[in-house]
């Protein structure tokens, strides 16, 4: 196998990769908005934390075998600029937009019980759970 097979091969891992993730954070995102208590609410903060173990280096082995590919074989192509943009914006509008107001919303948590009528009512806002991205986990703590 050439190195042009193998480094074709880890890009298309990372994008299974990627795609994998943004499929568990939509699940997470949407189920998140459904939490009725604290605990359902830690149960889904969880899932999305752990993205980072799937989304991170799927992003990278995409961008390092896609950088690679680009310069031995595919040459300058519109396609993998604009790619390579909606994947830096998506990296970056989930960790600014999703993951601080996740974050805030993590630390107004209470011990146990149910969620506050405010704590429900930001859950609720399009700008923070609704909207697929690449990292919710990359920008908050639980």
């Amino acid at each position: 196998m050439s190195l042009y097979h193998a480094a074709l091969f880890l890009h298309i891992v990372g994008a299974l990769g990627l795609f994998a993730a943004l499929a568990l954070e939509w699940a997470g995102l949407s189920n998140l908005r459904r939490a009725r208590s604290v605990g359902q609410f830690q149960d889904w903060a969880g899932l999305l934390q752990g993205l980072r173990r799937v989304g991170g280096p799927s992003g990278l082995t995409l961008i390092i075998s896609g950088i690679y590919l680009t310069v031995t074989r595919w040459g300058s192509q519109p396609w993998i600029i604009l790619g390579l943009i909606g994947l830096v914006t998506m990296a970056v509008l989930g960790a600014v937009v999703t993951g601080r107001r996740l974050g805030s919303m993590a630390k107004e948590l209470s011990d146990e019980g149910a969620l506050s009528r405010a704590l429900r009512g930001r859950l609720q806002d399009p700008c923070c759970c609704c909207r697929p991205g690449f990292g919710p986990a990359s920008g908050w703590e639980s």
